[in-house]
């Protein structure tokens, strides 16, 4: 349910279930990943969602208006903030690791200390 309308110049900014949609003042549907490419004018879906993550541009889906497309990406976006979130928790910061072992110290030069201990005793 659309809790603010799209009228008089306004962009919903809110959907029932999404919450707050992102809007944008740099893109002209008003929302962030939402697109109209003019080669999809007057088709049923003309309104584009992507999302680029991880450096990488992700196609969400075409849809009949830009607030559906914002709603969508709007819950995509949240979705992957919160496995993003999830997994930088599960992962100790350096500060939670424990210190680093000391280097194991090495055979003096000359000795015949092998990997598997000192060497066998040769047979007189």
């Amino acid at each position: 349910r659309i809790l603010s309308c799209e009228s008089g110049g306004e962009f919903v900014r809110e959907v029932e279930g999404v919450g707050r949609l992102l809007l944008s003042s740099r893109n002209p549907t008003g929302y962030q990943g939402v697109y109209a490419p003019k080669a999809r004018a007057g088709t049923a879906k003309p309104f584009v969602a992507m999302l680029t993550a991880s450096g990488v541009q992700r196609h969400i889906g075409w849809f009949r208006t830009a607030v559906e497309a914002a709603a969508c990406y709007t819950r995509v976006r949240h979705a992957l903030d919160a496995r993003s979130q999830k997994a930088s928790r599960s992962q100790p910061s350096a500060r939670q690791m424990p210190p680093a072992a000391p280097p194991a110290a090495s055979p003096p030069p000359g000795s015949e200390a092998g990997l598997f201990g000192p060497p066998a005793a040769a047979a007189p």
